[in-house]
């Protein structure tokens, strides 16, 4: 944080006034106190920075309470907007927040120490909302951006569609050093004429360029923007530019599919099959945060790939065994069935696919590890126990509420792709039951436990309050 406000200071001392550069600087630790600062060409030189980088420009008659943040991190937020509004006017205005992140889960967002806590997603939205309404009737912020980790989602996007017009963030993780902002600073003093989408694809650029010089030490990262306004088209049925839209109309199909489970015995054949492309397209798929996380148009490309290669070959044999099609052949109208779901699937990916130019308008990469980034990712963790940790929070973001059906769809494919040991016990015991016993004991400590019980137990120093866990006696 240090850096960054040296950076800000650096850029500031060549502004023309025409761009106001503001910062609100909120420690953990005590003899800092929470500052707010104004970045302009009465700022002291570069010169002894270091000693005087914790003392305020402005004079603290003209600040609000310093302890603003210690009280409560949303209302601290909410009061730094409001007053750099009131103090410094502007046609457009572009909020940075800076610290931890971690998707839409809201554990350790905005995270702070002293006193403990943090925000959730949906509690910064409303921060944010509230906030916005001190920019002026209908208006927004030009530009979002989260100098955090890991909240370039798709879920992040919509929650805020209706505050900002751009969002800068990375799919990825945020080096600790943060983004690079002297010089897309510069260049915005330079030309404070240019359009919002410019200067944030300028941050974008440059913070790859900077990060470059790292990556021989091992450190791979992303950062992109997105346009907000396509995802806020939403009641439009015309619409074939909204993201949001077309990946539910994903999870809608996949959903069908995986809606039984465990399945019927028809539909046996139809969900083992198409498991096999889903894994294999997720497991070859750009993943994130843990692998709870996944690009989502490299995702969907795959997944598309897999489906036209297979659907070559089902045309050919559709072709062939003309002969055999009647209603009474029950395994050749199962084989049509798995045919058209390959079809709507691999159509509904191309429509997501036709989305990205309106929605990602820049997306940049620096070393190994997102290499196949594209733009915005998606939750979809490989299993139950992490989906099950954050399916109270998802329920919280507004893309659940208008478009739930990719929520419903990894609710289902979780217990699916769960491996069973016994897979008759299914019929005679609930799924969670059947479906978390392994059919066998574990030796751990001493004493017996089941699988449930021992992720349980790893997972408890986790404080997973949204989960109510029920483990019974292994007889």
């Amino acid at each position: 944080m240090v850096t960054t406000l040296k950076g800000l200071k650096a850029a500031g001392v060549t502004n023309n006034n025409k761009i106001n550069i503001l910062a609100c600087f909120d420690s953990v630790y005590p003899p800092a106190k929470t500052s707010f600062y104004v970045f302009d060409s009465r700022s002291t030189t570069s010169s002894g920075v270091e000693n005087d980088i914790f003392a305020s420009i402005q004079s603290e008659t003209d600040i609000p309470d310093q302890n603003l943040f210690r009280v409560n991190t949303g209302q601290g937020i909410r009061e730094f907007i409001c007053w750099g509004v009131e103090k410094y006017p502007a046609e457009n205005y572009f909020l940075i927040l800076s610290g931890h992140g971690d998707a839409f889960r809201g554990k350790t967002l905005m995270y702070d120490e002293n006193p403990l806590g943090g925000l959730t997603l949906k509690d910064l939205s409303g921060v944010l909302r509230d906030a916005k309404e001190c920019l002026g009737v209908d208006k927004r912020f030009a530009v979002l951006g989260f100098d955090n980790c890991a909240m370039n989602l798709i879920e992040v996007g919509y929650e805020f569609k209706n505050v900002a017009d751009y969002l800068v963030s990375s799919e990825g993780f945020i080096p600790k050093s943060g983004w690079e902002y002297e010089s897309p600073l510069k260049y915005l003093i330079e030309n404070p004429n240019s359009g919002s989408e410019d200067i944030a694809k300028k941050f974008v650029e440059e913070f790859t360029n900077y990060q470059y010089d790292h990556t021989i030490g091992g450190r791979s990262v992303d950062l992109s923007l997105c346009k907000l306004e396509t995802l806020r088209n939403a009641g439009d049925k015309e619409s074939t530019n909204n993201i949001a839209k077309e990946l539910n109309n994903l999870g809608k199909i996949l959903y069908e599919i995986y809606k039984d489970v465990p399945p019927k015995t028809d539909e046996k054949f139809i969900q083992d099959f198409l498991m096999k492309i889903i894994i294999t397209s997720h497991w070859r798929a750009q993943t994130y945060f843990y692998e709870q996380t996944v690009d989502l148009f490299d995702f969907c490309y795959i997944l598309g790939k897999e489906c036209k290669d297979i659907n070559q070959i089902f045309n050919v044999l559709k072709i062939n065994s003309e002969n055999i099609k009647s209603k009474e052949n029950k395994e050749f109208n199962l084989f049509l069935a798995l045919a058209n779901y390959i079809d709507s699937i691999f159509e509904a990916c191309v429509k997501i696919g036709k989305t990205k130019e309106s929605y990602v308008k820049k997306t940049s990469y620096a070393g190994p590890l997102f290499r196949f980034s594209q733009g915005v990712s998606l939750f979809f963790p490989w299993s139950r126990i992490s989906f099950l940790t954050s399916r109270d929070i998802y329920k919280e973001t507004k893309i659940y509420d208008e478009y739930p059906f990719w929520f419903h769809f990894i609710d289902q494919f979780t217990k699916a792709s769960m491996r069973v040991k016994d897979e008759s016990r299914l019929n005679d015991v609930s799924f969670e039951e059947g479906y978390s016993k392994t059919g066998g004991s574990f030796k751990t400590g001493g004493s017996f436990k089941d699988e449930l019980d021992i992720l349980k137990n790893y997972f408890s120093s986790y404080k997973n309050q949204d989960i109510e866990w029920k483990v019974k006696d292994n007889k």
